[in-house]
């Protein structure tokens, strides 16, 4: 078993290295989690999906009532500041086509999970290929949190696999590689 995970999975030393945007909101005050997946889809097909995460986790929201459209949602793609996504997070930075950096809003959320950021990052491979590329950072706001930190990275993986199979299935799609029925 790779000795990174649960804290990187799917990334390179390369995207491990590169800024992120949610450094900027949140200092990593310990370990950052990765997770990248190759997409066959162009990064513009890929980003319009990720805009779908305001209306969905795209991993077990089915548990929370969620629903996990399968087609696009009209006006996802209009971003601006301060708008809800998943249900727990704030849009507090992004770059139209390349990243969405969310934040754990209120704090309701920072009492529950505690100070968390994160970047989507869509990145063009060229031929028709992109990465997405997720950096989270963590910090704990009280003892439970800490506690609890070493198991989170473990949910944590578990969730954004979910997410990241469903965001890759549904952007391929869209680019037409795999057929409309499956």
């Amino acid at each position: 078993m790779n000795a990174r995970i649960p804290l990187v999975w799917g990334a390179t030393d390369e995207e491990l290295r590169a800024e992120y945007a949610c450094d900027q909101y949140l200092p990593a005050t310990s370990k950052p989690l990765f997770r990248a997946v190759t997409v066959e889809a162009d990064r513009a097909v890929l980003f319009r999906w990720l805009c779908q995460l305001k209306v969905s986790s795209y991993s077990f929201a089915f548990l929370f009532g969620m629903p996990t459209p399968r087609q696009l949602t009209p006006g996802t793609d209009r971003l601006e500041r301060g708008q809800r996504f998943m249900d727990l997070f704030d849009l507090v930075d992004f770059e139209d086509g390349h990243h969405l950096t969310l934040a754990v809003s209120g704090k309701g959320g920072e009492a529950v999970y505690g100070r968390l950021a994160v970047s989507y990052v869509a990145r063009d491979l060229g031929d028709g290929r992109s990465r997405l590329v997720v950096k989270t950072v963590h910090e704990p706001v009280n003892g439970f949190q800490r506690f609890l930190k070493p198991f989170l990275a473990w949910g944590d993986l578990l969730m954004m696999h979910r997410q990241f199979h469903n965001l890759k299935r549904l952007a391929e799609r869209e680019q037409g590689l795999i057929p409309r029925g499956r």
